[in-house]
């Protein structure tokens, strides 16, 4: 990495930077010299004596357990940020291991600010164990300046009609049916379904009263909008509001 801030001069210019480091120290588990042997365990040297210096060289860089570790990420961690675009991100693959450990060192680098998300994904159907399975890894998403990032939204295709996320039609006239009731759908009609406007987290800042068809509309004790008033305004506008 520092061949490519020095010699390549890619400071500041590159947009995506992706680390898959060892999920934790465990010998067996990040350094395995054998491929014709299965049965290695963690902290059995007698299974590696032909190679002591691997063994040598795995203790020597993990001397100081899991202050190695974050020190070992840690600088490549800052190199990442040198390399990375003002509109830049940075994912980091971790297991439930060390995950906590990896976001506090990462928003030391990055600052908690630049923060964005943890996203789960899953890697196998899970093992029998005494307690919870563990089936989930962890991509920790940071990027170099939250007002500078780049996102380019997923759309997904979906289905609709009877059964299906939009089981609603809204006609040309602005009539909204169930699409079950319909044989065909009308040229210049649109599939779409309900979502409730109101939010199951209290905010002062989204609780007021709202005018829509000359009607007033509150969202009730201990409860508020999902949006501010622009943002009611704007679904309005978009007749996106029924």
């Amino acid at each position: 990495m520092n061949s490519l801030l020095e010699k390549e001069g890619l400071e500041g210019k590159v947009q995506m930077i992706y680390i898959d480091p060892p999920y934790g120290i465990k010998y067996g588990s990040n350094f395995q010299p054998f491929v014709n042997k299965r049965d290695v365990k963690d902290g059995k040297d007698e299974d590696l004596t032909a190679e002591p210096e691997q063994i040598k060289a795995f203790r020597d860089t993990w001397e100081l357990g899991i202050h190695s570790y974050l020190t070992y990420l840690r600088d490549r961690l800052l190199l990442a940020r040198e390399l990375l675009h003002e509109s830049g991100s940075i994912f980091v693959q971790i297991s439930d291991e060390n995950v906590h450990h990896v976001r506090e060192l990462m928003d030391e680098v990055f600052g908690a600010g630049n923060f964005v998300k943890i996203i789960a994904f899953q890697t196998t159907s899970g093992l029998a164990s005494k307690l919870i399975k563990g089936v989930y890894d962890f991509i920790i998403w940071y990027v170099k300046k939250k007002e500078s990032a780049k996102y380019n939204r997923l759309f997904i295709t979906k289905e609709v009609g009877l059964e299906t996320y939009y089981d609603k039609v809204e006609l040309t006239n602005n009539q909204v049916v169930n699409s079950k009731d319909l044989l065909e759908i009308p040229e210049g009609s649109r599939y779409l379904t309900y979502q409730p406007l109101l939010s199951g987290t209290y905010s002062e800042t989204t609780t007021f009263e709202y005018v829509f068809h000359d009607r007033k509309y509150y969202p009730g004790s201990n409860r508020c909008w999902k949006t501010i008033r622009q943002g009611l305004d704007n679904l309005a506008g978009a007749k996106r509001i029924y």
